[in-house]
């Protein structure tokens, strides 16, 4: 589990508004995250699916503050 609490709830308020196509987008790249190498650079990578993309920051963000940066 990478997000909890105001940082979860931020990003399915951000992963809800999206477009169903865009959704679609983003669900694939995160599908495709391995998790047998370290998660922080490859969301890093992961494409904007939008210019108000903000779960790629709200993961990061996650990833980061639990200090384990997967």
């Amino acid at each position: 589990v990478v997000l909890r609490g105001e940082l979860l709830a931020t990003y399915s308020f951000w992963y809800r508004g999206l477009p169903f196509d865009k959704r679609a987008t983003w669900d694939e790249q995160v599908q495709r995250l391995d998790p047998g190498e370290p998660v922080l650079p490859q969301v890093e990578a992961l494409a904007p699916v939008d210019t108000r993309d903000r779960g790629r920051d709200l993961l990061m963000e996650a990833l980061k503050h639990d200090g384990s940066e997967r």
